[in-house]
């Protein structure tokens, strides 16, 4: 077997896996519905950072009118 076919069957086998949800390498956002879930999270964290950001400038904002 040709390094060429080898190479065409792992693509095959790669193939089938991702759609069966397995992913071979690990990595979760190779699986077809796993990128749905990661970016909830993902825009949760924006929330959550959007939210501590704008105390902290309200916060910097108080601080520095107390000073005028």
């Amino acid at each position: 077997m040709s390094e060429r076919d080898k190479d065409n069957a792992a693509f095959r086998n790669g193939k089938k896996a991702f759609w069966d949800g397995v992913p071979i390498d690990g990595n979760p956002m190779r699986a077809p519905d796993s990128r749905y879930a990661w970016t909830q999270g993902w825009l949760e964290e924006q929330k959550e950072y959007e939210a501590r950001s704008a105390a902290l400038a309200k916060k910097v904002a108080d601080a520095l009118e107390g000073q005028i």
